[in-house]
């Protein structure tokens, strides 16, 4: 299974971005999708729940599911292998969580494959200012991306963009850095060709 973990601080977008980008894996990939988080409720989406094999489940839309994160990373991430056995598993882990700890956690996968695609970690362009002056943990997550979006550009000015991304780079000079607006879908699509040009080398 490969897993795509997509990090970020409360109110970032990821939610919005993982929901654009799963409905492009299904319908333009036709891939199966299972997005793995730690309350369902958040995803905006009026549909059955189920419960199965332990897991809350909400059906979103054909060929994706959202999966309850449950206290154990490893055994829900093994539960939806086995179980749903998606080609792709987005993990949206809490918007306090360190990313390093997540990843530390998924290496530790024995008796199963995660194939990781790059660590995702999404930024606020409108409160990343203010988060770097006010969170430390923001420097130490954006560090770990391995692509970096940069999201909310339809709420900035043009120098606006460019002051973040200039602070991105300073922080993290391996990583992508993508800007996007995820409530808009402006540029969610190259993402999501980066992930599967990605994928098909993992």
């Amino acid at each position: 299974m490969k897993l795509l973990v997509v990090s970020g601080f409360f109110g970032c977008g990821k939610t919005t971005f993982i929901i654009q980008s799963a409905k492009r894996l299904v319908k333009d990939y036709r891939l199966k999708v299972a997005i793995v988080v730690n309350d369902i409720g958040e995803i905006g989406i009026d549909d059955k729940v189920i419960r199965s094999y332990g897991l809350k489940v909400k059906e979103l839309f054909g060929g994706c599911v959202c999966c309850q994160l449950g206290d154990d990373l490893l055994k829900t991430l093994r539960t939806v292998d086995k179980r749903i056995k998606p080609d792709i598993a987005i993990l949206e882990p809490s918007g306090a969580a360190d990313p390093s700890q997540t990843l530390s956690v998924v290496s530790h996968a024995k008796d199963f494959t995660l194939r990781m695609l790059p660590l995702i970690v999404m930024v606020d362009a409108t409160q990343f200012k203010l988060l770097m002056e006010e969170m430390p943990l923001t420097m130490r997550k954006v560090a770990y991306g391995e692509l970096v979006l940069i999201n909310k550009i339809d709420a900035v000015s043009d120098i606006e963009l460019s002051e973040v991304t200039s602070e991105v780079e300073k922080i993290n000079r391996r990583a992508i850095i993508q800007p996007l607006s995820a409530i808009k879908g402006e540029n969610v699509d190259s993402v999501v060709e980066l992930l599967m040009a990605k994928s098909r080398h993992s």
